[in-house]
């Protein structure tokens, strides 16, 4: 009998609740350390939340609470009001009337987890549509074990609906040794850093761009309007552990439109020309030329923006740590030469999450790389 009920039960949580919460990337998230001295800071972004209307009846979204846990105490509280959420259900929805959606698809990964759901252009929710909440940060002197998301609403009748779902907190090390990818002296232009624009999106969230500069904290010479002025242009790119090549595309042009950008509505018409081009071949073309390498542990680490016909391995090629596997250039959508590199979960970016990394050759063994911080190594 006790069975019974609990079908019961279940079924009506899961087949007749009107009201779900999801999140991509979903049931657990990665923080990352930002400070130790003299307090240790930890931050989380939570990519996306999406409220749907899973049921027949328009339901009301008036409120989400963002709740964090530490030894099953509530240490912390964020709410996101009616107004918030009625900014963002209307940017997702004028994308999406738009047809701009796919422009998106790297940042809300909507084909994973909303598949035949559309947005809505306000706190509404009518059935199969949602509202995304996107990009939240957290930042903790304490890191929680988990994240509990609440929505409340009303349906049309006044009576109150309420969802929640949890997220798991992990501090991620890897299993597997890694060693910095380029030899000398780098800057990391990009880096998880919440001023950098890798962590507002969880294919790239705890990836860098690494590039070269002289000691006046220049990256070219002269004008820097050709690619070949740059320091990093044709440096070599390491392996950073042993492995096996799953993917190389080595035959893109390189190209001097993005060199030198300005805010000026011509300079921005050449990125959306380029990036419009690129997403026509594909989105491997996004990347420019580059490496994935499969690890041990179910991890991936790519390699991005090299230079054309530079890459010496195939797919299939065993990798070792270390091990030149092409030059850094200027490939895809890339500002300057620099190297992208990012470690994941899968060799398909667009259906991946980006996994944090501490390389064991330099630094201490937790050093976290921040925006802007120097690396020296002779590799």
């Amino acid at each position: 009998m006790t069975s019974f009920f609990f079908f019961l039960n279940v079924f009506y949580l899961f087949g007749q609740f009107p009201l779900e919460v999801r999140f991509q990337p979903d049931s657990l998230v990665y923080s990352y350390q930002i400070n130790t001295n003299p307090i240790e800071v930890h931050t989380i972004v939570l990519q996306n939340i999406a409220v749907v209307n899973a049921g027949q009846d328009s339901l009301s979204i008036n409120r989400l609470t963002i709740t964090a846990y530490k030894d099953s105490e509530e240490i912390q509280t964020t709410t996101i009001r009616q107004d918030k959420i009625d900014n963002y259900a209307s940017l997702l929805h004028n994308y999406q009337e738009a047809g701009k959606l796919e422009f998106l698809e790297a940042k809300l990964q909507t084909k994973t987890y909303l598949e035949n759901i559309t947005f809505c252009a306000s706190h509404w929710i009518s059935q199969n549509k949602a509202i995304v909440i996107t990009s939240i940060p957290l930042l903790f002197e304490k890191l929680p074990e988990k994240i509990v998301v609440s929505a409340f609403g009303y349906d049309t009748n006044g009576k109150e609906i309420i969802s929640t779902n949890e997220l798991s907190v992990i501090q991620y090390k890897s299993k597997n040794q890694y060693n910095f990818p380029l030899k000398g002296t780098w800057s990391a232009f990009g880096a998880p850093s919440l001023n950098s624009h890798h962590r507002w999106v969880g294919i790239q969230e705890f990836s860098y761009d690494f590039i070269k500069m002289d000691k006046n904290g220049d990256s070219h010479k002269r004008g820097g309007s050709k690619f070949k002025q740059y320091y990093a242009y044709g440096e070599d790119v390491l392996s950073v552990g042993d492995g096996k090549v799953v993917s190389v595309i080595n035959t893109i042009e390189e190209s001097d439109v993005l060199l030198q950008s300005e805010d000026t509505d011509e300079h921005w018409m050449r990125v959306k020309s380029l990036q419009n081009e690129l997403m026509q071949k594909g989105f491997g073309y996004i990347l420019g030329n580059h490496v994935i390498i499969e690890h041990a542990n179910g991890e991936y680490s790519y390699y991005m923006h090299l230079k054309k016909n530079s890459i010496p391995v195939q797919v299939g090629d065993a990798i070792i740590r270390g091990q030149e596997i092409g030059e850094l250039g200027q490939s895809g959508m890339s500002s300057e030469p620099h190297l992208h590199f990012q470690l994941s979960d899968s060799p398909d970016i667009l259906k991946s999450r980006s996994l944090p990394i501490v390389f064991s050759n330099i630094g201490d063994e937790n050093w976290n790389i921040l925006y802007g911080e120097i690396i020296k190594t002779d590799n």
